[in-house]
């Protein structure tokens, strides 16, 4: 960008005729901010609202009711996504606001690769400036610290702000947000990225999008690592002004002094391969979208030899400091004013992107929950019949075992009607329990509220039939009886008179006196009242007709229906309802 050398005091020259421009113009954003919340909020509260209100119609068990929990508790847990977001924001832009007359620079990169000791030799000339050393520096810089993590190993409370200045060389120098302050400039050095500790990375990011101006710095011994390219992809894709450094572009060499002692001295890397490594990075920069935010060459720099080589001139220019300064004067005079302003809004809009981005798996929740219960419906159809089927064959069994074992003589129509009906709940309950479970359903619900006994036809009352049938009917005459008494009176005279041949005759002649005298047998018809069967069967069938087929289906359906469709109901009422105010607070982004 730059091809001049600026020396370190030029520099804050130029900072502090900066520090009145930032004065003048503050960028303002707090209306819009006012309008993402006040959208966030209403999306919030109908959505909670619709739900509550869906939920009503689901008992407890039920898994459409875990289904929309399970929604609900996701749009709880994304809405405590935008708070920690928001949150983090407040810290950042109360952060921010304390620096709103300088340009802010944070420094952002991988762990151990020369952030602190850049940030020392910009606040002091020095990487590691001893307490004389900095009383002869002039202006002076201010230190500060803000949050910190709980790393082990990492820079202690307030460190920088009570020492004035960072630590270097440690495995984990910084795990907290500290930098300084100079006129016109606020230098923040962050926590390393990649890091062992996941949390002092994470605490470098909560704050990097509040920078005006990002300086990534790569270790020259690997520099354009895929690693570090995803990291700077996606600061360019939040649209942030950057600068990349080479850190470390140097190298000790061994030599003999004038006693042939060997003495290590530190030189910058051959001028071939610092040219190699920038070809490198710039050629990966180049397949990255925002590329033109980039606002200078890569650089490799080497602040050691830099602050070893500080008069000699040729040599400071070699070491790339020069050039780093001349960029960041250009910056500041060209830019900086143009930086600060956008810098906020531009984070108000990135936020706003991952809001909408964070809305999408909401919408697509709500296309999973529609189809489940589409799902469910069909399902529901099919328990119905399967309820409606096994419901009918259970009470014409129970119909026909109540009348194989009923006493036809000690039939009682009201306790019929007593059994059958409680037969009937029994199977309604049974299988409709049955459908309610296969499709996930605990509901509490006693059916006999709706069961209606009203509404059956009574049965009849038990009686048996009889009728006055005439029938043939012998009346027996004396006929018999006189001829067997006379046929026994003649034996006995025949056997007195004649003998044994008497007693034949005379019995003979006995008979036939008896069958003269006796009177003749008379045919006559009679009535008589006989039982010839009952109508248990016409009970029996009546009972089959009223408490099974089409009755049983209706009362099965009815039963269900009044069960899912208030659910099913509810579910799309709160889909739609749904849909449509994610649809509005998106047009509610768009707009701000």
């Amino acid at each position: 960008m730059s091809s001049q050398c600026v020396s370190r005091a030029e520099l804050m020259i130029t900072f502090q005729k900066l520090e009145e421009q930032f004065k003048q113009k503050k960028a303002d954003v707090s209306s819009k901010e006012s309008d993402f919340e006040s959208a966030r909020n209403v999306l919030n509260a109908s959505l909670k609202s619709s739900g509550n209100e869906a939920l009503k119609s689901i008992k407890e068990g039920n898994h459409l009711g875990d289904l929309l929990q399970n929604f609900i508790s996701t749009l709880s847990r994304t809405e405590q996504e935008w708070d920690n977001r928001i949150l983090g924001r407040e810290k950042g832009t109360k952060f921010r606001s304390q620096f709103g007359d300088s340009l802010l620079v944070f420094v952002y990169g991988k762990v151990k690769s020369g952030k602190s000791s850049l940030g020392n030799y910009i606040a002091w000339g020095s990487t590691e400036p001893t307490a004389d050393y900095k009383k002869l520096v002039s202006p002076k810089a201010k230190f500060f610290s803000t949050e910190q993590t709980k790393v082990k190993g990492g820079d202690g409370k307030e460190e920088a702000k009570r020492n004035q200045e960072f630590r270097v060389g440690a495995t984990e120098a910084t795990s907290s947000i500290q930098g300084f302050t100079l006129p016109g400039l606020t230098w923040v050095d962050s926590p390393g990225l990649h890091s062992v500790n996941a949390e002092n990375g994470d605490l470098a990011q909560a704050y990097v999008e509040h920078a005006d101006l990002i300086i990534y710095t790569m270790l020259s011994q690997a520099p354009g690592r895929a690693s570090d390219m995803v990291e700077v992809r996606s600061l360019l894709e939040q649209n942030k002004k950057l600068l990349v450094l080479l850190t470390r572009s140097d190298a000790e060499e061994e030599d003999t002094d004038e006693n042939d002692e060997i003495v290590k001295t530190t030189v910058m890397k051959s001028e071939s391969n610092r040219k190699k490594q920038v070809e490198y990075v710039t050629k990966e920069l180049e397949k990255l979208s925002g590329k033109t935010n980039v606002l200078a060459e890569v650089l490799p720099i080497s602040t050691c030899f830099a602050e070893r080589n500080a008069t000699d001139l040729v040599a400071f220019a070699d070491s790339g400091m020069g050039r780093l300064f001349a960029d960041l004067q250009l910056i500041s005079t060209e830019h900086g004013l143009q930086i600060k302003l956008e810098t906020p809004m531009n984070n108000l809009k990135n936020f706003i992107a991952e809001v909408q981005q964070s809305t999408q798996p909401l919408k697509m929740l709500l296309t999973d929950f529609r189809m489940q219960i589409q799902k469910q419906q069909s399902e529901s159809l099919l328990s119905i019949n399967e309820a409606q089927l096994a419901a009918e064959r259970d009470m014409n069994c129970k119909i026909t075992k109540l009348f194989s074992t009923q006493d036809h003589s000690t039939i009682d129509s009201k306790s019929l009607e007593y059994q059958l009906c409680s037969q009937f709940i029994q199977t309604v309950n049974t299988q409709v329990d049955a459908a309610l479970e296969k499709l996930g359903r605990q509901l509490e619900k006693n059916l006999n509220e709706v069961f209606d006994s009203s509404a059956f036809a009574r049965l009849p009352e038990f009686e048996e039939f009889t009728e006055d049938r005439k029938f043939f009917k012998i009346r027996k005459g004396t006929k018999r009886w006189w001829e067997a008494g006379l046929t026994i009176v003649g034996t006995i005279a025949g056997a007195v008179v004649a003998g044994p041949a008497g007693a034949v005759g005379g019995g003979t002649i006995g008979g036939l006196l008896g069958n003269g005298i006796g009177g003749k047998a008379k045919a006559e018809y009679g009535t008589q009242t006989v039982k010839v069967g009952d109508n248990t069967t016409v009970i029996q069938q009546t009972a089959m007709n009223s408490y099974s087929g089409h009755v049983i289906k209706d009362y099965v359906q009815n039963s269900l229906n009044q069960q899912l469709e208030p659910v099913f109901a509810s579910m799309i009422n709160f889909i739609n309802s749904a849909t449509m105010h994610l649809e509005r607070f998106e047009q509610s982004l768009r707009n701000i």
